[in-house]
């Protein structure tokens, strides 16, 4: 169902439980992709993204992981290739006031990732 909604939101999505991530992505993306976004909270998984980002690409941490938790990562992908790895954080009052502004305004489309609404009465 998950993986369903999202493909209706997104270029693409690779069942990794079905199909070989690698050989997909390299379909997708024969030089890798330009943006690449961990949303899991994994060293081993963060450390996979440099295999699919193309040179000059960003590699996006939006997951957080462990404090104790290391990287082992390539300076030649960093240095030569020109990767960044970013992370972003968002839990400050002025994020969900963004986001609240957002959504009001309809000046992001949820249409198609929102399952089901509550009312604030029913979770508090």
């Amino acid at each position: 169902m998950r993986l369903a909604r999202a493909a209706q939101v997104v270029d693409a999505v690779i069942d990794a439980s079905k199909e070989d991530v690698t050989v997909r992505m390299r379909e997708l993306c024969p030089a890798g992709a330009t943006k690449v976004m961990v949303s899991v909270g994994d060293a081993a998984v963060t450390e996979t993204a440099f295999k699919y980002v193309s040179k000059g690409g960003v590699i996006n941490l939006f997951a957080g992981l462990p404090k104790e938790a290391r990287l082992s990562v390539d300076p030649f992908q960093i240095h030569y290739n020109e990767v960044k790895l970013v992370g972003s954080f968002g839990l400050a009052p002025q994020n969900f006031k963004q986001a609240i502004e957002l959504l009001a305004t309809g000046k992001v489309n949820v249409a198609g990732i929102v399952t089901a609404t509550v009312a604030i009465g029913e979770v508090i």
